[in-house]
């Protein structure tokens, strides 16, 4: 499955410089103005759209009012599972405990090599539906980093 999210700088943030051995980089925390993937949920009111954990994850960043776009794509965002243990260790069909996940993950599309660094974090959420509940992941915070020098 596809998801894919539109994001602009967050009005007011300018973004801190750094030095790395490619240059010059400023990150500028991001505003979510958008995300469409296969999946939403309504939890307490709030409309959440959850990110299936195999996902190719597409990110438009916008700049100068929508003037300035850049779409980078990472094939495979690999989110944790819910994966299953047999508490003996083995297939003896004993007892299985259900292993948690990481209350947040952070993946990165793009490099310092390419001038441009999308980090996006995610959140693990309750979420509730038809089936009864579950945990999902959402993406919570994103933050870009662009070479801050003159190509």
């Amino acid at each position: 499955s596809i998801a894919q999210f539109e994001c602009k700088p967050l009005v007011g943030d300018d973004g801190t410089t750094t030095q790395t051995p490619n240059g010059l980089f400023r990150r500028m925390k991001m505003e979510i103005c958008q995300i469409n993937a296969a999946d939403d949920y309504s939890t307490n009111g709030i409309q959440l759209t959850t990110i299936p954990s195999n996902s190719t994850l597409v990110a438009n960043i916008f700049f100068g009012n929508g003037k300035h776009s850049i779409e980078l794509q990472c094939d495979d965002v690999n989110l944790p599972s819910v994966s299953k243990e047999n508490v003996n260790g083995d297939d003896s069909g004993g007892k299985v405990e259900q292993k948690s996940r990481p209350a947040k993950v952070w993946r990165q599309i793009g490099s310092i090599q390419e001038r441009i660094v999308v980090q996006i974090g995610f959140k693990l959420v309750a979420v509730s539906n038809c089936e009864g509940s579950d945990e999902t992941y959402v993406i919570d915070q994103v933050f870009v980093s662009q070479s801050a020098e003159k190509a």
